[in-house]
């Protein structure tokens, strides 16, 4: 017999879900693996836990323009890091695509983006970044 349980996450899961249904998919993000995954509202994410193991996700609806996809995950310090965005927000801003988001704490953010950015900006400023597979961490 085995000591682990295994459970699935799902979008209908989260309390008040039926307002996110105007979007198509989102991102799955699990703090403890560091792993990202779309799911669309029918599909489920299955995850497996042995004893004295935990894991916590957040759930960001994807939005896409064009062929940019931009879901803010949050900051990856906090338990409740996906409670610190207070605004995100994809537009168009010229020729390019612009995602933006506002924060109410600092520290190490993380989003699903993709392709890839040209720059990212805090502040007005340029900032470091780095960006691997749809990833992004600032």
């Amino acid at each position: 017999a085995s000591d682990s349980i295994v459970s699935e996450v799902r979008v209908r899961d989260v309390d008040g879900w039926e307002a996110l249904q105007l979007y198509a998919r989102f991102v799955l993000y699990a703090h403890q693996s560091g792993q990202s995954r779309t799911l669309r509202h029918r599909e489920s994410f299955s995850c497996e836990l042995g004893p004295q193991e935990w894991e916590l996700f957040t759930l960001s609806p994807l939005a896409t323009l064009g062929e940019v996809e931009w879901a803010p995950l949050g900051l990856t310090s906090m338990l409740n890091g996906g409670g610190a965005i207070t605004f995100s927000e994809l537009s168009e801003l010229g020729n390019a695509v612009n995602a933006q988001v506002s924060l109410s704490a600092s520290g190490d953010f993380a989003a699903h983006c993709q392709p890839q950015p040209i720059a990212v900006m805090v502040g007005g400023l340029a900032v470091p970044f780095t960006w691997e597979v749809g990833k992004l961490h600032v």
